[in-house]
């Protein structure tokens, strides 16, 4: 029995640690790339509220700073889940700032209404 030679040297693995392609990222929507262009959303809420939303370089500097800082890191998982819903709710006051975030509440606003608004930003910023 012969074999034939490989023509091609052998695949090699990817290492774990390897960065991962960037060309697989979701694509922004319309909306979302005209509304960075611009530098600032607005939004309408059904619990009757307009806000209008910094992106890019407008968004606050206390939203990179609350992002950049390390995640609390909790044992118990209702724990952890209390942790990264505080840490949502300062991101979102901080990227509505002040003046917005009390109109906001102004409104008495639901969970409903809240996860509204995360799923909004999460649409303009593409995440």
């Amino acid at each position: 029995m012969t074999t034939t030679p490989r023509k091609a040297a052998p695949s090699k693995r990817v290492p774990a640690n390897a960065p991962k392609p960037q060309d697989h990222k979701p694509k922004k929507s319309a909306e979302a790339r005209k509304a960075e262009a611009d530098g600032y959303a607005t939004i309408e809420l059904q619990c009757g509220v307009t806000l209008r939303i910094p992106l890019g370089d407008n968004m606050p500097l206390a939203v990179i700073e609350i992002l950049d800082s390390p995640a609390p890191k909790c044992e118990d998982e209702d724990e952890q889940k209390a942790a990264d819903r505080r840490r949502e709710m300062s991101v979102a006051k901080a990227l509505l700032g002040p003046d917005q975030w009390e109109i906001f509440v102004a409104a008495q606003p639901t969970v409903r209404d809240y996860v509204e608004l995360g799923e909004k930003i999460g649409a303009l910023t593409g995440n």
